[in-house]
């Protein structure tokens, strides 16, 4: 629509770009490091995180692509609401294989058999997990018996887990330890500082093919960031919609004015009040919505389990202490009593305790 008017090749903000189009910041740089890593390595699990829309899903398509033929079976699972056995299916399934009618032990064994012929073709298994936060605790349990198959000593199933910032609340909590001892790296991508913004802008308008590599009013730049917090994706969509709006009032930049009008039409408010406010929902639906691998809520319902058997138990101690207090004030009686002397010996055979006067030992 507005190609010919700003002198560009192609559209620069499409949300599905060509690989021409990928900018890494020092964030993503450190991620890919990470995953070629353990790629070579082939141990532990790699987990990214980010907020929805930094670019973690375009990073891992980009890196993936760069893999295309170096012998890698790559197995990639975007669908993460599913048991343990639905996801050991699901992997199955991948690879070629008819897991339905399989119990556990047998889909394992089917998993095992699958990584030792890759291995004995100088193949090798990469499982790349999309949303990673909403797997339970089960799954990850699973993952984390997969992942310790070896052959000829050598760990065959690298792990990639990508997923929002909830997935590194979930592995510090407590019953994930054994889990989480199995991460090898931990990568959070942030959002784009307004410098990054620049030329992240920039390098989209040049991949596009534009003359003039700068279209956008430099007193845009701060409102651009103001409303997209840095975000890629949304970068991308109030740019495109400014572009629009400068083309339909035909414009030979984007200016404040246009750029106004785009988030008129966007309905949007400044990025902080919107994530204030959706964070301020979540807060108050957590307990309408707490799913099983919560893990706040699955440690709370660890303790009040605990806490069930507490009554029966103080019971028992109460019994016991009230025939403490009574042995103890019949042995008060006894030692006060006028001209008695105390003597007790246990009766071997019945066990009962006899009390005699003076000072004979009765045998």
């Amino acid at each position: 629509m507005y190609l010919e008017h700003f002198k560009l090749r192609e559209c620069p903000f499409r949300l599905t770009p060509g690989a021409g189009y990928h900018y890494l910041s020092e964030g993503l740089q450190r991620a890919k490091a990470y995953l070629s890593y353990s790629l070579w390595s082939g141990e532990g699990f790699v987990v990214i995180t980010g907020d929805v829309g930094c670019g973690k899903s375009l990073l891992i398509q980009q890196w993936l692509a760069e893999l295309n033929g170096k012998n890698i079976v790559v197995v990639k699972l975007a669908l993460t609401r599913l048991t343990d056995i639905e996801f050991l299916q699901a992997v199955l399934v991948e690879l070629g294989q008819r897991p339905f009618s399989a119990n556990k032990i047998e889909l394992m064994g089917m998993f095992n058999t699958c990584l030792v012929e890759f291995a004995t073709k100088g193949k090798s298994l990469l499982l790349v997990i999309d949303d990673a936060h909403n797997f339970n605790k089960d799954v990850f349990e699973m993952l984390r018996v997969l992942s310790a198959i070896d052959f000829m000593k050598k760990k065959m199933l690298p792990v990639v887990l990508c997923g929002q910032p909830g997935l590194n609340t979930l592995f510090e909590s407590f019953d994930m330890e054994h889990v989480s001892q199995h991460v090898r790296f931990r990568c959070r991508i942030e959002p784009l500082t307004q410098t990054e913004m620049v030329e992240y802008i920039t390098h989209r308008l040049r991949a596009a093919g534009a003359v003039n590599s700068w279209l956008f009013a430099a007193e845009t730049i701060p409102v651009i960031h103001g409303y997209t917090g840095g975000i890629p994706r949304l970068i991308n969509i109030l740019c495109d919609t400014a572009l629009v709006s400068a083309y339909a009032d035909a414009a030979a930049h984007v200016t404040v004015e246009a750029l106004t009008a785009a988030l008129a039409d966007l309905g949007w408010v400044p990025y902080v009040k919107r994530r204030d406010t959706s964070t301020a929902n979540n807060s108050a639906n957590q307990f309408d919505s707490v799913m099983p691998n919560e893990p706040v809520f699955s440690e709370l319902h660890r303790r009040l389990s605990q806490l069930e058997s507490l009554p029966t138990a103080m019971i028992t101690v109460a019994d016991r202490l009230s025939g403490i207090e009574a042995l103890l004030s019949e042995l008060v009686r006894v030692l006060h009593a006028d001209g008695k002397e105390f003597h007790a010996r246990s009766n071997v055979k019945t066990g009962d305790w006899k009390f005699h006067d003076g000072l004979k030992r009765v045998e």
